[in-house]
């Protein structure tokens, strides 16, 4: 009985978590609007103002690997 719940359970999970990935850069996007209209006015191209979120994403991935590259270290000290 249980090993055919488990799948059931992680697509359960999986579909939630896929949920949350998509919504949470559109949500930042849709509060930012404003901003990107403001660059927008001023001059700034479309190629720009994409530079300028990607380049955001890329140290926010960045800082979040080093993160967890650094608490697994500790852990595994503290092990």
């Amino acid at each position: 009985m249980a090993e055919r719940t488990l799948p059931v359970v992680f697509a359960c999970v999986a579909v939630v978590a896929l949920y949350g990935m998509v919504t949470a850069p559109q949500t930042s996007l849709n509060e930012r609007r404003p901003e990107m209209a403001v660059l927008r006015s001023v001059g700034a191209w479309p190629l720009h103002v994409f530079g300028l979120i990607l380049r955001e994403s890329l140290v926010l991935i960045l800082v979040g690997a080093l993160a967890a590259l650094a608490l697994l270290h500790g852990l595994l000290a503290a092990a």
